[in-house]
C-alpha cells in the first residue's frame, strides 16, 4: 500500500471511533493493532477469511 492511502484508511478509521481525545485515538489504535496481528496470525495459519471488501462505518 502506498503511505498515503494508508494514513487515509488510518484516518477513516479513527473518524469511524469519533475520536476527539489523545486517549481515544490511543484505544482506537490499539484495538487495530490487536486486530491487525490476530488477521496476521490467522492468515499465517492458514484459517483467515479473505475479505473480498473493505467493511466501513458508518
Amino acid at each position: 500500500m502506498k503511505d498515503n492511502t494508508v494514513l487515509h484508511c488510518i484516518a477513516g478509521f479513527l473518524n469511524a471511533y469519533d475520536c476527539k481525545t489523545l486517549d481515544e485515538v490511543d484505544g482506537a489504535l490499539q484495538e487495530l493493532i490487536e486486530a491487525a496481528t490476530e488477521t496476521q496470525s490467522q492468515y499465517r495459519n492458514g484459517i483467515a477469511e479473505q475479505a473480498s471488501s473493505m467493511h466501513t462505518v458508518n
